[in-house]
């Protein structure tokens, strides 16, 4: 049998002590880097509410209390012509769906579908900005200026996405 010292037998045992000590403190480190950067990192964003109420929530919450109201007010005035040109909207996507899926497609049926969906859309949207200008004549400066600036976060028209950034 072969003897060891005590001072070599001790020599390892403090080098496997090291070694061990070593991979703890590193497998610790970067647990705490991973708990760490997870709280750092922002949630995935929510989806902007597209109805036509949200926007116009958002519209007024920009604007200054006074010309809310008087938005609000004239929303209120058309809102029974907008859900009746929203259900004219409905139907006329109704319409769109039947001539495409037809057993026999007709180019035609099709084309007049999605013009009366087109119109039906834009009889919304000339409701919408009716009230809208209706409002701006008796709004501050200051909110027919942030009128006019709005845009909704997180949505962007044709003419934005062109823009180079």
């Amino acid at each position: 049998m072969t003897d060891v010292p005590p001072s070599a037998s001790a020599g390892r045992a403090r080098r496997w002590l090291l070694i061990a000590s070593l991979a703890l403190n590193v497998f610790f480190i970067g647990g705490l880097v991973s708990v760490a950067s997870h709280g750092f990192t922002r949630p995935p964003p929510t989806p902007a509410d597209r109805t036509l109420e949200a926007r116009i929530d958002r519209l007024t919450n920009s604007l200054p209390p006074q010309d809310a109201a008087l938005l609000q007010t004239q929303f209120r005035a058309v809102e029974a012509t907008v859900e009746r040109a929203r259900q004219a909207s409905r139907d006329a996507q109704q319409n769109v769906r039947v001539a495409l899926t037809a057993p026999t497609f007709d180019p035609d049926a099709a084309t007049q579908a999605l013009g009366a969906l087109r119109e039906a859309r834009e009889r919304i949207w000339i409701e919408i900005h009716s009230a809208l200008v209706k409002a701006a004549i008796a709004m501050s400066p200051e909110g027919r200026e942030r009128l006019a600036r709005w845009i909704p976060s997180g949505e962007t028209g044709p003419e934005q996405k062109k823009r180079p950034k």
